[in-house]
C-alpha cells in the first residue's frame, strides 16, 4: 500500500520518486499521474481539435505524446481519473517556456520540439508570451489560471493535499573536484526571480504546502539525463523526499536511511483516515466517452 502522488511540472518534482534516484520513496509513494512540461495556463485552456491520423509515422515519439496532451488538454481529466491523495506542482514550464497562442486556445511554447511532429503543421500558432519579456501580462493570465485550477481541485479533488516545489536553476557542478560554472545560454538569475514570485504568490494566496528546495545545489555531470541547470546531485533528491515525507506524515525524519525503519502500513492508514478517506485504491481508468464528458463538465463548471 502506497500513497498516490500526482505531479505537474518537471523533473525537479518527479525524479525523486524514481527508484534509481531515491529507492526508499517507493515504500511510501507512487506517482499515478505526471503532467510533464505543461504551462499552468495551457492546462486550464480549451482543448484543440486535431486529426489523430496525423500523429502516425516515425516522428519523435516524445514530442508526439507531449503535443497530443497539449491539444487534448487531458491533464485535469487524468487528475480526476487518478485522484491522487497528494499533488506536487512546480512552475518551471511557465518560467522557462512560456506560452503560444493558437486560434482559440493556448499551448506551452515548446514549438521548437513540436515542429518534429507532422501534426503540428495543422496548428495555427499566432504569437508567444513569456514572463521574462512581459511579466505583467503573463502574471495576469497565470494567476487567473491558478485560481481556476484551485477551484477545480476544490470541486473535483477536495481531499487532495497540494504542495508547491520551490526549486531554482543552478549553474555550478564539480569537474575534477573543482566547482565549475556551466555555460548556459539564458539568464538563470532572472528566471529564478520570476520562479520565486510565482511560488510565493501561490503558496501565500492559497495557503499551499511548500517543498522548500531553494538552497543552491550542485549540478551533476553524471546525471542520467545529462548536465543541465535543473539536474542536481543526489543530495537534492534525498532532501526533497525527506521534506515531502516529513510534511505529509508530520514527522521529523533526519536521513533517507531512516525511512527503511518505519512501519509504512499504519502510517499511510493514519494519514488517509486523517483526510477522512479510505486507504488508497487502484487507479481507475476511464473510457474515451467518459473522458469527453468529464472534460466538457469541467469547462462548464469553471466557466460559471
Amino acid at each position: 500500500m502506497t500513497l498516490q502522488v500526482g505531479v505537474i511540472g518537471s523533473c525537479v518534482s518527479r525524479l525523486a520518486f524514481r527508484s534509481d534516484f531515491v529507492p526508499q520513496s517507493k515504500n511510501f509513494f507512487e506517482v499515478s499521474h505526471y503532467q510533464f512540461h505543461t504551462s499552468l495556463i495551457s492546462l486550464m485552456e480549451k482543448y484543440i481539435p486535431y486529426d489523430f491520423k496525423s500523429f502516425k509515422g516515425s516522428d519523435d515519439d516524445y514530442a508526439k505524446e507531449h503535443l497530443m496532451s497539449e491539444l487534448e488538454k487531458d491533464g485535469l481529466v487524468n487528475l480526476i481519473a487518478t485522484s491522487p491523495k497528494l499533488l506536487i506542482i512546480d512552475f518551471y514550464p511557465d518560467v522557462h517556456f512560456g506560452i503560444s497562442y493558437t486560434d482559440n486556445s493556448i499551448i506551452t511554447n515548446k514549438c521548437w520540439r513540436y515542429k518534429r511532429v507532422e501534426a503540428f503543421k495543422e496548428i495555427d500558432v499566432k504569437e508567444d508570451l513569456h514572463p521574462l519579456h512581459n511579466f505583467g501580462d503573463y502574471f495576469h493570465l497565470w494567476s487567473a489560471s491558478l485560481e481556476k485550477f484551485i477551484e477545480f481541485t476544490n470541486i473535483y479533488l477536495p481531499s487532495t493535499k497540494i504542495f508547491i516545489t520551490s526549486a531554482k536553476f543552478s549553474d555550478t557542478y564539480l569537474k575534477n573536484g573543482v566547482n565549475t560554472l556551466l555555460d548556459i545560454s539564458y539568464d538563470i538569475e532572472q528566471r529564478n526571480i520570476i520562479w520565486n514570485k510565482f511560488n510565493r504568490y501561490a503558496i501565500e494566496k492559497f495557503n499551499l504546502n511548500e517543498i522548500d528546495m531553494n538552497r543552491k545545489y550542485l549540478l551533476s555531470s553524471q546525471h542520467i539525463h545529462g548536465l543541465d541547470p535543473l539536474h542536481y546531485e543526489n543530495s537534492y533528491y534525498n532532501d526533497f523526499i525527506l521534506s515531502f515525507f516529513n510534511q505529509v506524515f508530520s514527522l521529523n525524519v533526519k536521513t533517507i536511511s531512516d525511512l527503511e525503519k518505519i512501519e509504512k502500513e499504519c502510517l499511510i492508514r493514519e494519514f488517509c483516515e486523517g483526510l477522512g478517506g479510505r486507504p488508497p485504491e487502484p487507479v481507475n481508468l476511464i473510457s474515451r466517452n467518459d473522458f469527453d464528458y468529464i472534460q466538457d463538465d469541467i469547462i462548464k463548471v469553471l466557466a460559471d
